[in-house]
């Protein structure tokens, strides 16, 4: 049987990826505080320098992670993320050893958030407690249990990162699925995924993340599910906005120069007008393969024109 990817490889890499829709996700009223224009910085290395000794044999997920705010250019926080899977009794205290190691070494605001993964009905440390000749801490984070939760809250939101969260509902032991029902429910969410329009990179990067976290029993089931969702990747997908008012952009252009010009310089005219908006979706984070499908032009003349 192929060897399984580990969870919290699969969690680090999701969570990195899809960060700004994460934070959405799990800070709904707070979101507009952050700067997404200015990106993230990720301290996995100097998270790992403070890092705690674990007794526990399983590993955990963490992240520790940059981010600007809107009150200034050199306004930031930190916001320190831990994927916990088994019940942990000094759950608590890591976090807080966490927390004032951090502070101490940036001085900056932290924002710490526990997700738990796992189906321990009770088991949702949210604070940390001491207490000692008149001198008391309390430390209290945000957390969200998995398991508190069902498929249909999932579904109803249009963040990317909801789809992370149901399939890694599907993976919860008190969800114990045989192989069928688990590849169909993996094609089910790659066929709603499709329909939702989302970019092809976020459209692929989740793909990994629903064909990996849950395992078949069976391993000659994934090259099968690769194949079918391959085959969903491959149909249209409704347009996005960008992609919408490039079309009608290129259009009237077209009608345009038609009317009023040679053939010469229409051709003219298009391949500076087909330039500019190669560079401006270039600018916005596509790649010349994507801009090359969406604009149906030449890769080769897409990569000459960014260049």
């Amino acid at each position: 049987m192929k060897e399984s990817i580990s969870r919290d490889i699969l969690w680090k890499g999701i969570i990195e990826d899809l960060f700004e829709d994460f934070l959405i996700y799990f800070y709904p009223n707070d979101f507009h505080l952050f700067d997404f224009s200015k990106g993230f910085i990720f301290l996995d290395k100097e998270l790992e320098q403070i890092s705690i000794p674990s007794p526990s044999k399983n590993r955990i997920a963490d992240k520790l992670v940059k981010v600007f705010t809107n009150e200034g250019k050199e306004k930031w926080i930190l916001i320190h993320i831990e994927v916990q899977g088994y019940e942990d009794k000094h759950f608590s205290e890591r976090m807080f050893t966490y927390y004032y190691r951090i502070f101490d070494k940036y001085k900056q605001r932290i924002g710490a958030l526990a997700l738990f993964t796992d189906d321990i009905p009770n088991f949702r440390p949210n604070n940390f407690e001491n207490s000692f000749l008149e001198t008391d801490i309390r430390f209290s984070y945000k957390t969200f249990k998995l398991s508190d939760h069902q498929p249909n809250d999932f579904q109803m939101s249009e963040n990317p990162f909801a789809i992370v969260m149901e399939t890694a509902w599907y993976g919860l032991k008190k969800n114990k699925l045989t192989d069928e029902n688990l590849f169909s429910l993996k094609l089910d969410l790659a066929r709603r995924l499709n329909k939702k329009g989302f970019h092809k990179d976020t459209f692929g990067k989740l793909c990994s993340f629903i064909k990996t976290y849950v395992t078949f029993e069976n391993s000659e089931l994934l090259p099968k599910l690769d194949s079918e969702i391959d085959s969903i990747n491959q149909t249209a997908r409704p347009m996005g906005i960008i992609e919408a008012i490039q079309e009608e952009r290129i259009r009237q252009a077209t009608e345009r120069v038609t009317k009023k010009v040679t053939k010469e310089v229409t051709q003219k005219v298009m391949n500076e007008f087909m330039q500019e908006s190669c560079q401006k979706l270039f600018n916005k984070g596509f790649s010349a393969e994507s801009i090359a499908e969406m604009l149906d032009y030449p890769i080769d003349t897409v990569k000459k024109f960014i260049s």
